[in-house]
């Protein structure tokens, strides 16, 4: 077919590095997998704990060991630099994601949803009413959501 080009270093260290990402998330899932063993597959309701940790670690451990065999699959020939900012909107993504974990219990859903989503959009360069708005509308919707689906998210000491 075509002629075949010699592996130059940098693309054998960037194949690497591909495997080791990918036999990292594959042992991740199955951890998943073996974890999901400790819990009932199914209940008197339908799905049990175990149901969606066992499948989506299942599926998580066939993509893994895909992405080692195939290492090179849909990855781009150069990666393009990252744009201004992104180390920035990294680290505050993190911060605010642990952040909102801790909240969660003490603050409720309503208002961690709201900081979380309004600082995510604020870090990725929306406007701040824009995103104080989405926010704010999203919050209060994903609430309504799980009120009508009768499951319970926190309630903080405001009742927000």
């Amino acid at each position: 077919m075509g002629e075949e080009r010699p592996i130059r270093a940098d693309t054998a260290a960037r194949m690497l590095a591909r495997r080791a990402a990918a036999l990292a998330f594959a042992l991740l899932c199955a951890g998943f997998v073996w974890q999901a063993r400790r819990y009932p597959y199914l209940d008197d309701t339908g799905p049990g704990a175990g149901f969606f940790p066992l499948w989506i670690g299942a599926i998580g451990l066939l993509v893994g060991l895909g992405m080692i065999a195939w290492p090179q699959a849909g990855a781009p020939e150069e990666a393009e630099p990252a744009p201004d900012g992104a180390g920035r909107a990294i680290v505050v993504t993190l911060l605010a994601l642990a952040a909102a974990a801790v909240a969660l219990e003490p603050l409720g859903f309503r208002l961690t949803a709201f900081l979380l989503l309004a600082t995510l959009l604020r870090a990725y360069g929306a406007r701040w009413r824009n995103a104080l708005l989405f926010a704010a509308a999203a919050a209060l919707l994903v609430f309504q959501l799980f009120d009508a689906l009768r499951l319970r998210l926190p309630v903080g000491p405001l009742g927000v």
